[in-house]
């Protein structure tokens, strides 16, 4: 048996409140649009995950909204969801212990966070050191039986990586 992990860095985020912590930062338009297109590959390409853990960040957030909103509108049932606080600018050791936490029943765990973490991550599990920009989408299979059995030395099989530039818009 295998894992599945998608790891998807949250849409553009606005800077036109300079006052608003990091944290706080919202999508922008870009943002909402590129997340949009990610919903939708997600369901092209049948990476439908079974749990989201996502940021606490507003951004990942609003990422995850804007995703469920577009599978919803297709009447896709969506995974379940759950916001960690651990994952906002977590490290490589945090995701992974986010990651070990997993629950078995569940095979194929979504992600949703920020860089350096989340492009360190995939360089480790991949042996890839690639640019990840906002909206960026990574599915990876890993060769493990149980999600404790994880670790970001894992080495994984890539099964894509989408660039939201690099999308077809229809």
């Amino acid at each position: 048996m295998t894992r599945e992990l998608l790891l998807l860095r949250h849409g553009k985020s606005s800077w036109a409140s300079p006052g608003l912590s990091d944290h706080d930062r919202p999508l922008n338009s870009r943002g909402v649009e590129a997340t949009t297109q990610m919903g939708r590959l997600i369901l092209s390409q049948r990476l439908l995950p079974a749990l989201v853990r996502c940021s606490t960040a507003v951004r990942t957030c609003e990422t995850w909204r804007v995703m469920a909103e577009t599978w919803a509108e297709i009447g896709v049932p969506l995974p379940t969801y759950q916001t960690d606080s651990q994952l906002y600018l977590a490290t490589v050791a945090q995701l992974a212990t986010t990651i070990q936490a997993t629950d078995d029943a569940v095979p194929r765990l979504m992600l949703i966070g920020h860089n350096p973490g989340l492009e360190e991550l995939f360089a480790q599990l991949s042996g890839r050191h690639e640019e990840i920009p906002t909206a960026c989408l990574m599915a990876l299979r890993l060769p493990i039986n149980h999600w404790l059995e994880f670790t970001p030395s894992t080495r994984s099989e890539v099964l894509g990586l989408w660039r939201p530039r690099e999308l077809d818009v229809n």
